[in-house]
């Protein structure tokens, strides 16, 4: 796990359960999260891309992949999460980098660091060739611990 996520969430080697874990997670609230962002990411907007999850969903990721919340690591997260669903396709890839780079507000934006962060977990999530996160049930594993849910997911 990554240094800085294992000291932020106080725990060494999965000793927490995913509900304990994220409790102690930096969250972002809903409300903070720009249109742009919830319109491409988010399940219940009329127009996201394959790969979208809730923002607690795609904390639980960060948790489970050990990624922490710097853009790099942020980029990654997306990326694998969208890897991880097979309704992706290349053209979808296309769109979402070309708007996360030019139309994504600045904290946001996606910049080369970060789409080759962002490439290498959709790779990643590519060659594991896991069932799509986006549509994990994570409520239904919350009480278990953090290794055991990787397990079911296969990480």
């Amino acid at each position: 796990m990554d240094t800085d996520l294992a000291q932020q969430l106080n725990l060494e080697a999965y000793d927490l359960t995913l509900k304990e874990a994220y409790a102690q997670l930096r969250k972002d609230e809903p409300s903070t999260i720009p249109l742009i962002i919830w319109l491409l990411e988010n399940p219940d907007s009329p127009i996201s891309f394959p790969g979208q999850i809730s923002l607690r969903g795609h904390d639980y990721i960060h948790i489970l992949l050990g990624r922490e919340q710097s853009p790099e690591d942020e980029a990654y997260v997306i990326g694998f999460t969208m890897g991880s669903d097979t309704q992706t396709n290349w053209i979808h890839l296309a769109i979402f980098k070309f708007i996360a780079r030019y139309f994504y507000p600045q904290k946001y934006r996606m910049r080369a660091k970060e789409l080759q962060m962002f490439e290498k977990g959709f790779s990643a999530a590519r060659q594991m060739k896991i069932a799509a996160l986006n549509r994990f049930d994570f409520k239904a594993h919350e009480d278990l611990n953090i290794g055991v849910v990787r397990t079911k997911v296969i990480l």
